[in-house]
């Protein structure tokens, strides 16, 4: 048996793609949804494979009814379920894409040269963006280590002294 292994048609020709992939089990039935995205994260806005299949616990009474209307229905609130779901974390990924965008701007926006030159500006820039940082992420060293192209131990090191800095200069 041979495998398809050419591109969908609604696939645009030079695009990579990725699937991803949700499944539900309820009430004896296991359903299983496939939506695609091209690789700038476009992502279709209902799935483009659903596979519904008998659970290994399903009663032998569902067993017996097999796909019937009731389980359609089921099945079309479980699609509208995963979707919003799926569509919910697409939007927090993509918020997090836009917060990487602005994190990588203000980092540019250091004093150029880093901590060795305009020391002055470049710690107390950096603890300011740091504190607006802390207030609203949940990792927020790790976060401008990755701008910064550092590592999380410097980012902390340079972190305490721009608030030793600060302290000397009595702020």
């Amino acid at each position: 048996m041979s495998e398809n292994t050419s591109k969908p048609a609604w696939l645009e020709e030079g695009r990579g793609a990725v699937s991803v992939h949700h499944s539900r089990s309820e009430k004896g039935w296991v359903v299983e949804a496939r939506w695609w995205a091209d690789d700038v994260g476009s992502l279709s806005s209902g799935p483009r494979e659903v596979i519904i299949r008998l659970a290994d616990d399903a009663s032998p009474a569902t067993a017996a009814k097999g796909v019937n209307t009731g389980v359609v229905r089921r099945v079309e609130r479980i699609i509208t379920e995963l979707t919003e779901e799926l569509h919910a974390t697409s939007r927090g990924m993509s918020n997090e894409r836009h917060f990487r965008q602005q994190l990588a701007t203000r980092v540019k926006e250091l004093p150029k040269r880093g901590a060795r030159s305009n020391t002055e500006n470049y710690y107390r820039e950096l603890l300011d963006l740091f504190e607006e940082l802390e207030s609203s992420r949940p990792t927020p060293v790790n976060d401008l280590a990755v701008a910064l192209g550092l590592g999380s131990g410097t980012v902390r090191s340079q972190i305490q002294r721009a608030k030793q800095r600060r302290r000397e200069a009595g702020l």
